[in-house]
């Protein structure tokens, strides 16, 4: 129904391939498209999409000239597991934030939408991102999710849905059986 453009990203020694799907009309604005080459052999971690509207909008007799409309995605897949792989994880989330920040400050982006979405395998509090019976506490990557929101990406769902639990993962059986929980971590 739709026509379809693809930008293929190749990763390193692992089958971590990234392939992003989208209409004609975004292929066409897209002025940017990378994978992260500064986390080495696990680019695909992070891929960035930057586009650029073709025109400004219409303004209103009166009103200032409007800003060019621009839009960068980060696409991340966040580390399992991110204690036992601390340098890695702290790699990828201080290159996520770093690029948001210097992606704003350029000249002409400070009207720009960042949005950053992925599997980031992080929860943030056990009662309502979790399965887990009992109290409210924090996850043990809860900070991965704080460092995100401090740098001033919001969770729109939770914000939405402050108190609603939910979850996007359920582990297979024999990782149930080893303690691991349901989770939402996308």
């Amino acid at each position: 129904k739709h026509e379809m453009s693809v930008e293929l990203f190749q990763g390193g020694d692992r089958a971590e391939n990234v392939a992003v799907f989208m209409v004609r009309q975004y292929a066409a604005i897209l002025s940017r498209s990378a994978a992260d080459t500064t986390l080495g052999t696990h680019s695909t971690r992070k891929i960035t999409l930057e586009f650029t509207a073709a025109h400004r909008q219409q303004r209103e007799p009166g009103q200032q000239k409007r800003p060019l409309q621009r839009m960068m995605i980060q696409a991340v897949y966040g580390y399992n597991n991110p204690e036992q792989q601390r340098h890695l994880s702290n790699a990828l989330w201080d290159a996520v934030i770093g690029e948001k920040q210097a992606y704003l400050k350029r000249p002409g982006h400070s009207w720009a939408s960042v949005i950053t979405v992925g599997d980031f395998n992080a929860a943030h509090y056990s009662e309502i991102d979790t399965d887990r019976p009992g109290s409210n506490t924090r996850e043990k990557e809860a900070n991965i999710l704080e460092s995100i929101a401090g740098a001033g990406l919001h969770d729109v769902f939770r914000e939405c849905h402050p108190t609603t639990r939910a979850l996007s993962r359920t582990p297979p059986t024999a990782l149930r059986e080893q303690g691991h929980a349901a989770r939402r971590i996308d």
